[in-house]
């Protein structure tokens, strides 16, 4: 990896958790199902985990989060999640953020 990667992967990390330190969870609960993958370098800037609807799709159905749940127990795994919505998100043609409340196997 060179090093302007490493350096747009730090910023980009940085920010993610800028983020999600200011933002709040409101009662918008959502069931989703997907396939469940881990964050790489990502234009939007936030989450840790992606949920996509197919695992054979582009495209990033949601950004996800959990205080709670090891989400890396899940990755590569068809999921079920209940989340709550993250005020403020979207952002920068980005998912809909995610705080998973409860998340299993499919």
């Amino acid at each position: 990896m060179n090093m302007k990667k490493v350096i747009w992967y730090l910023v980009i990390v940085f920010v993610g958790v800028l983020a999600c330190k200011k933002s709040e969870v409101i009662p918008d609960k959502l069931i989703v199902n997907g396939f469940l993958l881990k964050t790489d370098i990502i234009t939007y800037g936030y989450g840790t985990h992606i949920l996509m609807k197919d695992k054979n799709s582009n495209i990033t159905n949601y950004a996800l989060r959990s205080a709670n749940i090891k989400l890396d127990d899940f990755v590569n795994q068809q999921v079920k999640i209940i989340g709550n919505t993250i005020n403020g998100y979207p952002v920068d043609g980005g998912p809909i953020y995610l705080e998973v409340l409860s998340i299993q196997k499919e």
